[in-house]
């Protein structure tokens, strides 16, 4: 064998061993990594914002580290907080529900005898352990999530400092056509537009307006119901409905119509069309993904990745279209 053959393999072993070295480095802190780039691509219009009057590119970076701990994860720890001690209340509350009356109003028109409350019963058990069995898991591992926020503020600072130079790097290592690589960044960065402020902002919008809406009218559990419904935000054509719905008629049927009828109204008028509205024109037409990839991108984002799947599931699909579209054009 030449030793121009040896060198090359033995450089293509040592980049193998490489690769799967920092595979297992960032393993652990990928997710923060991945949160760290979302956040500076969200916020970057804010951060192009400031820098028009303060010149001090690494001072505009940090206010906006700041802005992002004031404006979500100071928020999220007490969603955090509140979720698991509401959750005790919302499983006493619908313990306590009749649904009788519910279910003679159903049964006729489904034409079959449904145990309502045995089945509502079960889907807030199991909601309920899930939140509260994760939290010895996020307790128990307080060191691990501080470093895990330090790398990902650290990643965050540097993406709005030097994010379009990181960009402009990616675009000369891709070994496809210049005019390719082009269209290749333009459709990553309208995907994620797309997909962040299409979905996942539009999804936060609903989730907070239903539980302002189950506030106001006094219904128990609001940060909990509106946080579900904020997951649930995601699936087209069911959506927020799930939750608002039953929870009306359980109103209407303890007696309470006005606060069933507010609810009801809320939720179509209100709720259903920031679907229809809001999101068409956050959007436009910046990503042409499928509803269906976009679904399967988003429940299966979600059963692989968390909650950060509900981002990363449909941009996957999206790029994917993308990149198959260039191999059908080359054959």
């Amino acid at each position: 064998m030449k030793k121009e053959q040896v060198a090359r393999y033995f450089f293509i072993a040592i980049t193998l061993i490489l690769v799967y070295l920092s595979f297992l480095i960032l393993k652990g802190i990928i997710t923060y990594i991945v949160l760290a780039l979302i956040f500076a691509f969200s916020f970057y219009p804010v951060y192009e914002f400031i820098q028009k009057y303060i010149k001090n590119s690494k001072l505009c970076s940090a206010i906006m580290i700041v802005l992002i701990i004031i404006i979500i994860i100071i928020p999220f720890s007490y969603v955090a907080n509140t979720l698991i001690k509401e959750t005790y209340g919302v499983y006493n509350s619908i313990k306590e529900v009749n649904f009788n009356a519910l279910n003679d109003f159903l049964n006729p028109i489904l034409r079959q005898d449904i145990p309502l409350e045995s089945h509502i019963d079960e889907l807030v058990v199991k909601t309920r352990d899930s939140i509260i069995n994760s939290a010895p898991t996020v307790i128990g591992s307080v060191a691990e999530t501080v470093l895990g926020l330090f790398i990902m503020f650290f990643v965050m600072f540097f993406a709005f400092l030097e994010g379009k130079t990181w960009v402009v790097k990616i675009e000369e290592l891709l070994p496809i056509k210049p005019k390719q690589k082009k269209v290749l960044i333009e459709k990553a960065g309208n995907i994620t537009h797309a997909v962040i402020y299409g979905q996942v902002l539009t999804s936060i919008i609903q989730g907070v307006l239903g539980g302002l809406a189950f506030l106001v009218l006094g219904i128990p559990g609001a940060v909990l119901w509106g946080f579900i419904m904020t997951i649930l935000a995601v699936i087209p054509m069911l959506g927020t409905p799930i939750i608002w719905v039953p929870a009306a008629l359980i109103q209407i049927f303890q007696g309470k119509i006005v606060t069933g009828v507010i609810l009801l109204a809320f939720g179509g008028i209100i709720i259903m069309n920031i679907d229809n509205y809001l999101k068409p024109k956050i959007i436009s037409h910046k990503s042409k993904l499928h509803p269906a990839l976009a679904l399967i991108g988003v429940l299966g984002g979600l059963k692989i990745f968390g909650l950060i799947g509900i981002v990363l599931g449909p941009m996957i699909f999206a790029l994917l279209t993308v990149l198959i579209k260039f191999y059908t054009q080359e054959i």
